[in-house]
């Protein structure tokens, strides 16, 4: 679907609520608070009312909460995040939503928010980590290389983190969660990663692969990640890392969906 069907699909406001409260709740709206399908509309407003007294919206409890965009530009909005490969800047949200730089640069990371969602993985799980730099020039706080943390699945999904540092307290703490108890680790033998098991090549060594041993597809991960930081948003903060890895980590978890299929706001949010 193009960006102009898809602006067609949601022409107002009244369509555009209508498109997210069925993507937030598929099978039927339900209390965010209490859970109950017991919710009615209040009249002349975009808000519910459930029998335990609860008023919400569509926004409500999500990401988008307290928001005082459009719901059309957040529909859109969406749209146009998912559906690009590498992102799309905040200069750019702005131009084509109508909205202040400030306003899209909101948006874009209250979506990548929706982004951090993961699984376990399982399986052949390749771990690899980057630099990410920075334009600024001055001394402080973010001014740093952004050092991330890839989990990465041959063909399957990924995990995409911060870290503080190669320290193994910073890298266990990482993955807590993210492995499944069946995964096989497969690193480029940093000796922090020998607390994990698994197996490993010396790149410092010079050798690269062996066998079925690599970590050529978290490489893979790092190079495209390198490319939307470069390409698209120029540079990112220490502080802000996490939240455009989880994006990076989600693009290639979803890497079917991100690109011109319009990806369902459950995916999301689910």
């Amino acid at each position: 679907m193009s960006l102009l069907d898809f602006i067609g699909e949601v022409p107002d406001e009244d369509v555009a609520e209508r498109w997210l409260i069925k993507q937030r709740w598929p099978s039927g709206m339900t209390c965010p608070t209490c859970g109950s399908s017991h919710v009615r509309r209040l009249r002349g407003r975009r808000l519910f009312q459930c029998r335990c007294r609860r008023q919400f919206s569509v926004t409500s409890g999500s990401a988008m909460h307290g928001t005082r965009l459009p719901l059309r530009a957040w529909a859109v909005g969406i749209f146009l995040f998912v559906t690009s490969s590498k992102g799309i800047s905040a200069r750019k949200m702005s131009a084509w939503l109508g909205i202040s730089y400030k306003a899209a640069w909101f948006m874009g990371h209250r979506i990548r928010a929706m982004m951090a969602a993961w699984r376990p993985l399982s399986g052949i799980v390749e771990i690899d980590e980057a630099y990410y730099g920075t334009r600024r020039r001055k001394p402080g706080r973010g001014a740093g290389p952004a050092l991330v943390m890839v989990a990465v699945e041959r063909s399957g999904d990924a995990v995409a983190r911060a870290i503080q540092s190669h320290g193994r307290v910073y890298i266990a703490d990482a993955l807590k969660g993210v492995l499944s108890k069946d995964s096989v680790i497969m690193t480029d033998g940093l000796p922090a990663y020998r607390c994990l098991g698994g197996r490993s090549v010396r790149h410092s060594a010079g050798e690269f692969v062996r066998g079925e041993v690599h970590v050529n597809t978290a490489e893979g991960f790092n190079g495209l990640f390198k490319r939307a930081v470069t390409g698209v948003y120029h540079w990112i903060s220490v502080k802000h890392a996490d939240r455009y890895a989880a994006e990076a980590a989600f693009r290639w978890s979803e890497r079917r969906l991100c690109s011109g299929t319009p990806m369902p706001y459950g995916t999301l949010v689910g």
